[in-house]
């Protein structure tokens, strides 16, 4: 996979999470949220294009995840389109927050396994990486993990969940 091709694929998966938390400031329109994307992106989401973010914005609208209303722009007499998130919007952001940073960890775990040297890792240089075992794995409290029953829930699980409850 080129550089182009999973820089792309990851940009993708993410920026429903980073629209929706740009959005959760405060009332905002379009041209902000492609503004806010150059200059916070860090070059991430910078080269985001009105043919990315605008089918998204409509399709989280559709999904019940933001407010819309229609206001005068000011100067050309135009009108703008102003999103904000509903409740559910921001409860799903809240979803997607707690996934990202479970997900994320797990993708450090793999990194620091494989030795692969990352940025901000200077000072752990020579540290070694967790270590794996032949053989069967000792139970998950020894190991340090949490039991079935603690674990965190992905996000589908925690739709499942909350379906259930009502």
């Amino acid at each position: 996979m080129t550089e182009a091709k999973y820089v792309q694929q990851f940009k993708k998966g993410t920026l429903e999470m980073v629209l929706l938390s740009l959005i959760a400031r405060g009332e905002t329109y379009g041209y902000e949220l492609l503004t806010a994307l150059v200059q916070n992106g860090s070059g991430l989401f910078g080269a985001a294009r009105e043919g990315t973010v605008y089918p998204i914005l409509y399709r989280l609208e559709d999904a019940g995840l933001l407010h819309c209303r229609m206001a005068p722009s000011g100067a050309n007499g135009g009108m703008k389109k102003y999103y904000s998130l509903t409740s559910r919007g921001r409860e799903t952001l809240e979803e997607m927050a707690a996934f990202w940073q479970e997900y994320s960890a797990g993708v450090d775990r793999f990194l620091a396994l494989s030795g692969v040297r990352r940025p901000g890792d200077g000072d752990r240089e020579g540290a070694a990486a967790p270590e794996c075992t032949d053989g069967p794995a000792a139970p998950a409290e020894e190991r340090g993990k949490a039991p079935a029953e603690e674990k965190p829930v992905s996000l589908r699980g925690l739709r499942r969940l909350r379906g259930a409850e009502e």
